[in-house]
């Protein structure tokens, strides 16, 4: 999501391979983090990033070398 925008009007596809991510504080004052891609306000909350690291159909998502690491 492009959080830059009012919640849930702008969805994007971001392409495969590695992306450096940064974490904020939800762009819409709920509680709990968001990961976004670095230098943006495009990306999701945390939780549901770590949601896809568990999935195993045609994609996966790895978050590495965050610090410190996320919790589930």
């Amino acid at each position: 999501m492009d959080s830059s925008k009012p919640e849930f009007e702008s969805f994007m596809e971001i392409p495969a391979g590695i992306h450096r991510l940064e974490m904020i504080d939800s762009p819409y004052g709920e509680d709990g983090k968001w990961f976004v891609l670095e230098g943006t306000k495009i990306g999701k909350p945390m939780k549901s990033w770590l949601v896809f690291q568990d999935r195993t159909d045609e994609f996966q998502v790895r978050i590495e070398g965050s610090v410190p690491p996320p919790a589930k």
